[in-house]
């Protein structure tokens, strides 16, 4: 079980209803956070995990579609770490049962817009990129709320301390 605590603009886009209160999450990675960027060519989804600031980035794309798309990246994420692949097929069990809340956490928004910056200059300025790709750039990035740690480090520490 976990929450995917969206941004109004995103809420909105999906036309969800959102939970009141966010139940305790039983994945190892916790509760995630979500937003919708306006990008060219496509517009992307950036989500950004509580415990770790694992960065991620899924297409916009059907939006009934879009747990499994960020269940799938976050796995294909996770193994590319170097997280066992038991553990990944526990998380993405875990993961099937996700709540839909509103995103309030200051902190965890205000690492989504330095990566949503950084991923905008990067991909106007850089090479082209799946999103997968952006997601590793990105998750190697020093983060200020994990005293400057790497999100992929951190998240590799949660599922090894676990």
């Amino acid at each position: 079980m976990m929450t995917l605590c969206c941004t109004r603009k995103l809420l909105k886009r999906l036309g969800a209803g959102v939970i009141v209160s966010t139940p305790e999450p039983t994945t190892v990675l916790g509760n995630w956070h979500a937003n919708l960027l306006f990008t060219r060519p496509e517009q992307v989804i950036l989500c950004v995990n509580d415990r770790s600031r694992l960065p991620l980035l899924v297409s916009a794309k059907d939006a009934s579609r879009l747990l499994p798309r960020i269940r799938s990246s976050v796995a294909t994420l996770l193994l590319r770490i170097g997280v066992p692949s038991e553990l990944v097929v526990r998380e993405i069990r875990e993961m099937e049962a996700t709540e839909i809340g509103l995103a309030r956490d200051r902190s965890i928004l205000g690492s989504m817009n330095d990566f949503a910056f950084m991923f905008r200059v990067q991909r106007e300025c850089g090479p082209d990129r799946d999103l997968d790709e952006w997601s590793w750039e990105l998750s190697g990035t020093p983060c200020g709320p994990l005293r400057y740690a790497f999100p992929r480090e951190e998240a590799l520490r949660l599922f090894c301390s676990n």
